[in-house]
């Protein structure tokens, strides 16, 4: 009885894995029509348009606005200047939110989507072994807007969230106290 449960039990494991694979993919693949405006900076550019170009072939003269109407509204603020985060206490472990794999906020700050994974492995005896234990995919929403923790006020205010997400806005998007920055000035290297 317990082979055939372990047998199910791993089976499940694929199978929630092999779902999770597909909505990921199909999530990552936009499903766009090519009747759709353009969404994002990249689907903007138009690469058949004979505008002015340097010796390296790269367009002068267009600004963020050009690509993003976001950019004409407010200047965009990517993260928190090094007096800002001394000032609220922030911590290079706040920077990160470890409360799910990935996470989605929506608009209104109240609601949260969250992918949780469960993983196990690699060890030294199997190194290549990774083991998916359960797959959780929890929405969450506060009908009360909570007052932003610390935390909260530390992370990049993006919707894009959890350990996957955090980590993306911090090594990618983030232009002003990177991580390297506070690595640096806590370990006194030299800039």
């Amino acid at each position: 009885m317990k082979t055939i449960a372990r047998y199910l039990a791993r089976k499940a494991n694929r199978v929630a894995f092999g779902l999770w694979m597909c909505i990921l993919a199909t999530g990552l693949s936009g499903c766009t029509s090519p009747s759709q405006t353009p969404r994002t900076p990249i689907e903007r550019l138009n690469f058949n348009d004979p505008s002015p170009t340097r010796a390296d072939g790269v367009q002068q003269g267009l600004s963020p606005a050009d690509y993003d109407p976001q950019y004409k509204e407010s200047s965009p603020k990517l993260g928190l200047s090094e007096d800002e985060a001394k000032a609220l206490g922030c911590d290079l472990g706040d920077r990160f939110d470890r409360g799910a794999t990935l996470a989605y906020h929506f608009k209104d700050n109240q609601s949260r989507l969250a992918l949780h994974l469960s993983l196990e492995g690699p060890k030294f005896s199997d190194p290549t072994r990774l083991e998916l234990n359960s797959v959780l995919l929890r929405y969450t929403h506060k009908f009360s807007k909570p007052p932003a923790n610390k935390r909260d006020k530390c992370r990049f205010q993006s919707s894009l969230q959890g350990l996957l997400g955090s980590a993306y806005n911090e090594f990618f998007v983030r232009n002003s106290f990177t991580v390297w920055k506070e690595l640096r000035s806590k370990l006194n290297l030299s800039h």
